[in-house]
């Protein structure tokens, strides 16, 4: 006898359609629970590391704040210190200065009432007045010729090296022009110039007899001004400086005045320097005769000692 199993195909069909979505149904949803997950995790460890980074970036932060905060109250007391010490320097100088100035107003007296009871000490006190002048060591007056030198308008104030800011050589070019056009006096911004004056530079400051001076730069030069004026046009000063003007801005101007007063100079007089006596001058005269002779005994055997040598380099006899 043969079993026949008797099944639905409806149904058989009905029955797997439904296990297969299941099955599918239930990967989809592992998948996507995985794919959460893993998100989940990926997500916090990229929140994880900037907060890190953050946190390191933040202590670098505090640490620099903190040692800025450490160091600048020194570097501003240290350059406080150094601006007092600077004044104190300054206001000594200045005292130094005038006990100078009224020290060699009451030698000038005394000399002058020395010498004024004859006539040769009067032609001795008027020599004397002249070389004062000349050396600078006298305050004088009469006209003149103005020359005012003043940075770029561009020029930028924080960087020293600035084309468009005047430099020391640029003041001492117009200076040295001014004396090549037959200046009788000079002082530049009220200081008075001699043979030892020194024009310098100090950071971004000009010095003159090492005391600074600010801009504009006012140069003041004793003589005719006509003469003055058109002898430092011709000059090799003034067209260098026209040429400062035309390539970097610089601002000069020059003008004439009836009356110029340029005070006495405050540098220190020559000490070990003198104007030798007579004795002296013919002793060096000597000296130098006696050097000169020697000088000429030495050239005449130089002379022979090289005609010996050339007779024997050719094998003579003398």
């Amino acid at each position: 006898m043969t079993l026949h199993s008797v099944t639905d195909p409806a149904a058989s069909m009905r029955l797997l359609a439904d296990l297969l979505r299941e099955d599918v149904g239930q990967e989809y949803v592992t998948a996507a629970k995985r794919r959460r997950e893993e998100g989940t995790h990926e997500q916090r460890r990229w929140v994880l590391g900037l907060l890190v980074t953050c946190v390191c970036v933040a202590m670098i932060l505090a640490l620099g704040v903190v040692q800025r905060d450490a160091t600048e109250p020194a570097a501003i007391k240290a350059r406080a210190a150094l601006i007092v010490r600077a004044q104190q320097a300054q206001a000594r100088v200045d005292q130094l200065e005038a006990q100078v100035t009224a020290t060699r107003s009451t030698v000038s007296d005394l000399q002058s009432a020395i010498v004024a009871d004859s006539a040769a000490g009067a032609e001795v006190s008027g020599r004397l007045k002249v070389l004062e002048m000349d050396a600078g060591y006298t305050a004088v007056v009469g006209p003149g010729l103005i020359v005012t030198i003043d940075d770029a308008a561009q020029m930028v104030a924080s960087d020293p090296g600035d084309p468009g800011r005047v430099q020391d050589r640029d003041v001492q070019l117009v200076v040295n022009g001014l004396w090549q056009s037959g200046a009788e006096a000079v002082a530049i911004n009220g200081r008075r110039l001699t043979a030892t004056t020194a024009i310098r530079t100090a950071g971004m400051a000009i010095l003159v007899d090492y005391k600074p001076i600010l801009p504009p730069y006012q140069i003041e030069a004793i003589g005719n001004p006509a003469l003055l004026a058109s002898n430092y046009a011709a000059t090799s000063s003034g067209r260098a400086l026209d040429q400062l003007v035309e390539s970097f801005g610089l601002s000069v101007d020059t003008t004439t005045s009836l009356l110029l007063h340029l005070p006495a100079a405050v540098g220190v007089a020559p000490i070990s320097a003198t104007v030798p006596s007579d004795s002296v001058r013919a002793t060096l005269s000597a000296a130098a005769s006696a050097s000169a002779s020697a000088g000429s005994a030495a050239s005449s055997a130089s002379s022979a000692s090289s005609a010996f040598g050339s007779v024997l380099s050719t094998g003579g006899v003398l």
